[in-house]
């Protein structure tokens, strides 16, 4: 496997042992996976999402904002910004934030879908997820779930 092939393996790893409730396995591969994107250098914005998610997941949460600080940086206006900031706003139950989130989301989602990224085409579900959460989350003004 390639660097980075095996940087991505480690990542599906932690996302399904994440969505699978084993969060041990979670706290043992997650730092390993950011340590096999660490090595590949510069990260593509696709990489820098793999990290913030990984992060927001195995912490420190704080960490997956810098990722989406980068993102926005080079990107301004990059959908996986947004993702990311939502993510870390919902663990967190701050509901202005994941507004805010959603919103910049919203924002941006038409023009930069039209620039044709192949992150967002390889994260499409993930892309698409947030978006309906985003269309449904903006309008209310309760609490989070």
């Amino acid at each position: 496997m390639t660097p980075q092939q095996q940087a991505d393996s480690l990542f599906n790893l932690v996302m399904w042992s994440h969505q699978q409730g084993d969060y041990a396995e979670v706290g043992t591969f997650a730092p390993r996976a950011i340590e096999a994107y660490q090595r590949l250098g510069e990260l593509s914005n696709d990489a820098r999402y793999h990290v913030g998610v990984l992060y927001s997941v195995g912490g420190p949460m704080e960490m997956a904002l810098v990722h989406a600080d980068s993102l926005e940086i080079g990107v301004p206006g990059h959908l996986f910004s947004a993702m990311l900031r939502g993510g870390v706003a919902r663990v967190q139950r701050d509901t202005p934030a994941l507004h805010r989130a959603y919103g910049a989301f919203l924002e941006h989602y038409d023009s930069e879908m039209e620039t044709g990224r192949t992150e967002y085409q390889d994260h499409a579900t993930r892309v698409e997820a947030f978006l309906a959460e985003a269309r449904n989350g903006i309008g209310t003004a309760g609490q989070i779930d």
